[in-house]
């Protein structure tokens, strides 16, 4: 099989249908190469009847409680056959046929990728920016204020947002925005799966590192878009606003948790 599928869902079931009757209509020839997995958490009666009646094809992990993004990811990929994971939110949808193939054929040609993403899109056009360069403790803070951000932290974020880079071709970063990610099963067996420390927030930073500590380069690839239902749910425009939102919370208590693994080091040194 070449390609798995996994889709972490929570209690949006009207996307995770638009997102899988866009897979079945837009697969194409890859179709029959592919199995989908669906890992749902704090998982609804209305959902497991969604996915038992209209989407009999699909395997259908659910959870009572919200286990957290990891652990979704997790019980996909140890369920997974295919040569190639590509791990979606379950409110991203593929316009079109081909473009999960020239994804493929991209890490087919560069074997020394460990992660591509592809370019996301909200559904008025505009592009979401998914890449970024590594975080410091202080890029935490200025992310999650913006008048900081403006100011002490301006030349930090623009580090960090990576500001100067050509993004009309593909890109080589620290990490990617996990919200529709493709690997291959072999290296995530290699570097271990997504690590369930992390609820919400710095998983995706922590297995790009992870990948760039075993050598392999993590791309973004604008040549190929999807389209994404995205809300930044730890946005703040102030202080008060940061203290009274539990997103920011759970974002700075990852981010704690991502840099003592680290020992708070920002960047790393690369395996020769």
């Amino acid at each position: 099989m070449t390609l798995s599928i996994i889709i972490n869902h929570y209690r949006k079931p009207h996307l995770l249908r638009l997102c899988l009757q866009y897979l079945e209509k837009n697969l194409g020839d890859l179709q029959k190469e592919t199995e989908i997995i669906v890992a749902d958490g704090g998982a609804l009666n209305d959902t497991a009847y969604m996915m038992r009646t209209e989407f009999p094809g699909v395997t259908y992990i659910p959870f009572v409680v919200n286990v957290g993004f990891s652990k979704l990811v997790n019980a996909g990929i140890d369920r997974a056959q295919g040569k190639y994971v590509f791990v979606l939110n379950a409110d991203i949808i593929l316009p079109k046929s081909g473009l999960i193939e020239q994804l493929i054929t991209y890490m087919e040609q560069n074997p020394d990728i460990g992660m591509i993403e592809p370019q996301l899109r909200n559904f008025n056009g505009s592009v979401q920016q998914t890449y970024f360069d590594y975080y410091t403790p202080m890029t935490t803070i200025y992310r999650r204020l913006p008048i900081l951000g403006k100011t002490v932290g301006r030349r930090d974020l623009r580090r960090f947002l990576m500001r100067n880079a050509d993004t009309t071709k593909p890109l080589e970063v620290f990490w990617l925005m996990g919200s529709a990610f493709l690997m291959r099963t072999a290296d995530v067996r290699a570097i271990g799966k997504m690590d369930d420390r992390f609820f919400m927030y710095f998983e995706d930073v922590d297995i790009c590192r992870r990948f760039k500590l075993h050598s392999k380069r993590i791309i973004y690839y604008p040549l190929v878009s999807l389209y994404h239902y995205h809300q930044r749910a730890s946005n703040a425009n102030s202080i008060f606003g940061m203290l009274m939102n539990p997103y920011t919370w759970i974002h700075l208590e990852s981010a704690w948790k991502y840099f003592q693994k680290y020992h708070f080091q920002s960047t790393i040194k690369m395996r020769k």
